[in-house]
């Protein structure tokens, strides 16, 4: 199963039981429902939910974005808030269409589904040996 959180600022792609996990850690019932609003899914919750479950990772695809000014304002309060050790990867249209300037120093951009996976790669050799 994959769930889509879409925000006015972006949408956000996960798996599952990462997804359901997710729902549960912000008050949920776990239940996946048709729509979540922007409210439920602040910069602050995702770095929490990071942090709470010891991610390496923080990944968003941001497709497209009827806001691109929120949009940059949430990704940089991400960066600030996220645990220094979660590296934060991004990709997807509305984020190669920013200007790398206005996006945070740490955000990887990840260019295409086999960039993403040599990042895994390599992600599973830092953190095994």
């Amino acid at each position: 199963m994959i769930v889509k959180f879409s925000t006015r600022a972006g949408a956000l792609t996960m798996h599952g039981d990462a997804a359901v996990a997710l729902l549960r850690s912000m008050g949920h019932s776990g239940t996946v429902p048709g729509a979540i609003l922007a409210a439920d899914l602040p910069a602050a919750d995702l770095a929490t939910y990071a942090a709470r479950v010891g991610a390496d990772v923080l990944a968003l695809s941001v497709l497209m974005s009827e806001n691109m000014p929120k949009l940059l304002e949430e990704i940089g309060r991400l960066a600030q808030l996220l645990p220094a050790q979660v590296e934060l990867w991004g990709g997807g249209n509305a984020l190669y269409r920013a200007d790398a300037g206005q996006l945070p120093a740490r955000l990887k951009l990840i260019e295409d589904l086999r960039a993403f996976e040599r990042e895994i790669t390599l992600l599973d050799a830092r953190v095994t040996h």
